[in-house]
């Protein structure tokens, strides 16, 4: 190592020192290396040339960033520190940078004061920045930030230091490009050694992306000569469809109302958005799935057409219905007569909270005369021990004169639907009410469906 008091080796060692104000050249930055778009690809097997680009990079970006160091725009540097040219800031200096904003920016990634600190402390600085552009006033728009900090941590003496503006407010918020940018730094701190100015940004389309046709060497036909998806084409209108004609051209088909679909006219048609209609799917069978229409209440009691069956439906039906025939009288025996209990029969559990539809009473011998009249009664535990009775008819069932069935009686039986319920446990009594003359071999039948 050579002693840095050596003469000899100060007049040998050539440093090449920047000039005394000036930007640094842009370097195009990717990954932190420096590349041109000539590079190879995959350890140098596949060149990136449109003709050659393989599957992995195809769609493939660069990630691009530059990066600029500005100097102060002082005309000279006011002290060194070694080899460190560079401007104080104290409570009589101020510092100022200017730059203009270039067409290919696209976003900050870093704006920093580049500084080597003196001192473990905590430095103030007052930081003025205005922004226009080219036709308006110098002092269009102006920003300031007062009494911003930071703190020097001990092993930030004497070393690179940098204080980034991009966390103080909105100093560096909605810049464009054609801007032109100033700057200007003052501390309080007696002795503040600022190097310059540094910006880091993003160019090309994207925020920090240039496509293809952007690089130097390809054409945009080059470009679209390459697989790439979506995200390289912005310019549809909003809420369509993309498909190609029959030409390869891309096409656009508004989407449709809610609940339709898109359509497809064949291979070679242009498709359309529209509803389902029945005969987009197959029909359904007892071993393939497709479409299936339900059947309604009457197609089930007539088991046609073929239908899938709802619950509800199926209950409403003649299938959700049970019916209880009651023997009331011999039928080969005496005459019917009058009187309450002539027959009953209990609700088991399989019909708990079932209604009453339909009553019917028959005869094997008619009456002669006179119109045998039946009441349906329900007899419902009150209690263990005791039990409650409603009637069950608010018209009572009745079989005219000389005929055999109530099917064909002048009044139809009317069922009271206050009183239509039955539960587990209940007697339904049939009751003779009128026995008419001769009657005999009474039937009666009772028809019960879930509500």
């Amino acid at each position: 190592m050579i002693p840095r008091d050596d003469p000899l080796a100060r007049e040998e060692r050539k440093v090449e020192r920047p000039p005394a104000r000036g930007i640094r050249p842009e370097k195009l930055v990717e990954g932190g290396t420096v590349l041109a778009h000539a590079d190879q690809h995959n350890d140098g097997t596949d060149p990136v040339t449109p003709s050659g680009i393989g599957a992995a990079e195809e769609n493939h970006g660069h990630a691009v960033t530059l990066d600029v160091f500005i100097l102060p725009t002082q005309d000279a540097h006011d002290a060194i520190l070694d080899d460190w040219a560079h401007n104080t800031a104290g409570a009589a200096n101020e510092v100022a940078f200017i730059w203009h904003v270039p067409a290919e920016f696209t976003g900050f990634n870093t704006v920093s004061v580049v500084m080597i600190p003196d001192a473990e402390e905590t430095i103030q600085a007052d930081i003025d920045v205005s922004v226009a552009t080219a036709g308006e006033a110098h002092n269009a728009d102006t920003r300031q930030a007062l009494n911003e900090t930071k703190d020097i941590a001990a092993g930030d003496v004497d070393a690179i230091t940098e204080w980034s503006l991009l966390d103080v407010g909105t100093l560096l918020g909605d810049i464009a490009i054609g801007d032109v940018i100033a700057i200007r730094f003052q501390s309080d701190t007696d002795t503040l050694r600022i190097l310059g100015l540094r910006i880091n940004y993003g160019t090309g389309s994207g925020g920090g992306v240039t496509a293809h046709g952007d690089l130097s060497g390809v054409t945009s036909d080059q470009h679209h000569a390459q697989a790439h998806g979506p995200s390289d084409h912005t310019s549809f209108a909003n809420w369509k469809v993309i498909y190609t004609d029959g030409s390869g051209d891309q096409q656009e088909l508004a989407l449709g109302a809610a609940a339709t679909f898109l359509r497809s006219a064949g291979a070679s048609s242009n498709p359309t958005m529209s509803a389902l209609v029945a005969g987009d799917l197959p029909a359904a069978t007892t071993s393939a799935q497709g479409a299936v229409e339900l059947a309604t209440t009457a197609e089930i009691d007539a088991a046609t057409p073929a239908r899938a069956v709802m619950t509800d439906a199926l209950g409403d039906s003649n299938y959700g219905e049970r019916t209880i025939g009651l023997l009331v009288s011999d039928p080969g025996g005496d005459a019917i007569t009058t009187g309450n209990n002539k027959v009953y029969a209990r609700i088991p559990s399989t019909m708990n909270g079932w209604n009453l539809v339909e009553v019917g009473a028959s005869l094997l011998v008619v009456s002669s005369s006179g119109i045998p009249t039946i009441q349906v009664r329900r007899s419902r535990r009150a209690s263990a021990t005791s039990r409650g009775f409603a009637d069950m008819l608010s018209t009572k069932l009745t079989i005219d004169a000389t005929h055999y069935d109530s099917g064909d009686a002048t009044d139809a039986a009317v069922i009271n639907s206050s009183n239509d319920d039955v539960n587990e446990g209940d007697h339904i009594y049939i009751d003779i009410d009128v026995a008419g003359t001769g009657a005999k071999g009474l039937f009666v039948t009772l028809t019960f469906r879930l509500p």
